[in-house]
């Protein structure tokens, strides 16, 4: 019983971290981040019911470029910018659990930029506790391939309003925050929320820090996926609960080295396996 909860906690999604924070960067200074994402799964998973195998392995990896700026010491600007790399595998495997046994997808690749956005973050309180409520707004910027069933991007503007609250210490902190991720068209609307803490060691060096990620659908959606229900990309009505762990090492003053890995003690509609992250982060 051990043994299949610890497996199934190893089992994570390319899900879209809430991308918040409580506190503000002051007038002039910021923060700018480079990250890379991998992922690589052979199952969807599908909540409480038996995960979906699948005949061809499926990549999905992200490099993204996240930055910030205070415009004033209480109002930040943000941009979100994500690019893509999708494929499935040459090789068909033998899927034990395979609702779709009359329909194998081609194998192919699908790259390209997936829903950027633009936001700000304006701060409410800022004295023992910290209170702030962001503001971003997603692109719609789409790609579909009905042949491999690979997808970038949700057919949609975004619109994600969070509230978030912090509260620091000298040698560790606590943050939450809880939010909406409206979606335009056809789409589900989904509450997601966040809560992290962390510690530091080795003088201030390195902190290391734990995380859970929340997506659950408010209203249930009808947007046409088409062949993209068998790859667990982008999909309509998918939920988590993630816990992640996160490792940020300073290499100088200004310069962070940052990993991370994510799993899910709940999922629907995702792929299932390892999520790994990997970042340069300057700030100044």
């Amino acid at each position: 019983m051990k043994k299949a909860l610890f497996f199934y906690l190893l089992l994570s999604l390319a899900l879209v971290e809430l991308q918040a924070q409580a506190w503000n960067k002051s007038k002039g200074s910021g923060y700018v981040q480079v990250s890379s994402t991998f992922l690589s799964y052979d199952r969807l998973l599908n909540g409480s019911e038996e995960s979906v195998d699948l005949k061809r392995k499926i990549t999905d990896n992200t490099v993204q470029l996240y930055g910030e700026i205070g415009l004033s010491n209480k109002l930040n600007a943000i941009v979100i910018l994500p690019y893509k790399f999708t494929a499935s595998s040459d090789n068909i495997t033998a899927a034990k659990n395979d609702p779709f046994t009359e329909d194998t997808l081609e194998s192919g690749s699908l790259n390209g930029f997936s829903n950027p956005e633009l936001g700000i973050r304006f701060g409410l309180l800022n004295k023992s506790i910290v209170l702030s409520a962001q503001l971003t707004v997603g692109a719609r910027l789409h790609q579909y391939d009905s042949t491999t069933g690979l997808q970038i991007g949700y057919d949609a503007w975004l619109v994600n309003p969070i509230l978030m609250v912090g509260k620091g210490w000298s040698e560790n902190y606590l943050q939450a925050g809880l939010g909406i991720r409206l979606n335009t068209g056809l789409y589900s609307q989904n509450f997601v929320a966040m809560i992290e803490g962390g510690q530091k060691f080795f003088d201030g060096k390195t902190f290391l820090a734990l995380r859970f990620d929340v997506k659950i659908p408010l209203t249930k959606g009808t947007f046409d996926e088409g062949n993209a229900i068998q790859t667990a990309l982008f999909r309509d009505n998918s939920s988590y609960i993630s816990p992640g762990v996160k490792v940020i090492q300073s290499l100088s003053d200004h310069l962070f080295l940052n990993l991370a890995i994510y799993g899910a003690v709940y999922s629907e509609f995702e792929g299932g396996n390892a999520t790994l992250n990997a970042a340069v982060a300057y700030e100044w």
